[in-house]
């Protein structure tokens, strides 16, 4: 992919609530407005309009589910779209059903899911809420690899990265922007980084992770663990909470060997990390 590209894209991810404009988009990749959006169709097969349409509206499918404290009116204001009229109409182009049939549908398969949940809880296990635990963490500025979010493509690129790190003991960041909730993940993108690879330029493929409140929980296993792990978590301790999500990027934090033989990913224990706000 071209570095261009590749920077606007980091833009767009953490800049995905704004209203799209050409112009800011153009000089981020250091182009024309033109030439911008001649390159950026050719590399992404649509327009930056259409891309970060798309993106936008798949952070908002996500918030749906799990910010019942928001309208849908409130979601697309909150997202950059000029009116509730406007939304409407870009969430059935690229969801082809109307954002309250998509919102209930959505919700009654999340209710089920964690019926599941409930079913399946161990001998002992409680459904009881616990307690919120928040920690501050300072903003992130990390030079990132962006990736498809793949089993076999994160683990190898973490060997490749572990490699790279010349034989030191590490932390790996793996961020999500793109949340893993849906069943086709194949086109989405994740980021890794190391947690000691702190960017201090201003250019290049340099992702930020806010200052705030993160609630953290340990997981382990695939994908399909971790959302699970992650849902069962929100239903069970969140959303009884007085708290709320802040954001619909999180990240995991994984502790990375010496060397990369042996390494996988999805048998090591994280820390997924998300960002909390009083309700």
């Amino acid at each position: 992919m071209d570095d261009r590209i590749k920077r606007v894209l980091f833009h767009i991810e953490q800049n995905i609530t704004e209203p799209v404009d050409l112009a800011k988009l153009a000089d981020v990749a250091c182009l024309s407005p033109h030439h911008f959006h001649r390159l950026f169709k050719a590399e992404q097969g649509e327009t930056p309009k259409a891309y970060v349409d798309r993106v936008r509206l798949e952070h908002v499918a996500h918030m749906m589910v799990i910010r019942k404290d928001l309208g849908l009116t409130e979601l697309a204001f909150e997202y950059g779209f000029s009116s509730p009229a406007a939304f409407t109409r870009a969430f059935k182009a690229n969801f082809k059903v109307a954002p309250r049939a998509f919102r209930d549908t959505q919700r009654e398969a999340h209710r089920e899911r964690l019926e599941k949940h409930w079913a399946s809880l161990e001998d002992g296990e409680s459904f009881a809420p616990r307690k919120i635990v928040l920690n501050h963490m300072a903003l992130k500025r990390l030079k990132a690899v962006r990736l498809l979010m793949q089993e076999e493509a994160l683990n190898d690129a973490y060997k490749t990265l572990i490699t790279e790190n010349a034989g030191r003991i590490s932390h790996g960041l793996t961020i999500y922007t793109e949340g893993p909730f849906q069943a086709d993940r194949d086109s989405l993108r994740l980021h890794i980084a190391l947690d000691e690879n702190m960017a201090a330029g201003s250019r290049g493929d340099i992702l930020e992770l806010r200052s705030g409140y993160y609630h953290q929980q340990l997981v382990t296993g695939d994908f399909d663990a971790m959302t699970d792990t992650m849902f069962k978590t929100f239903q069970r301790d969140i959303e009884p909470s007085r708290y709320k999500v802040a954001s619909t990027t999180f990240y995991e934090r994984v502790k990375l060997p010496a060397v990369a033989d042996g390494f996988d990913y999805f048998s090591s224990e994280r820390t997924v990390f998300g960002c909390l706000t009083r309700k």
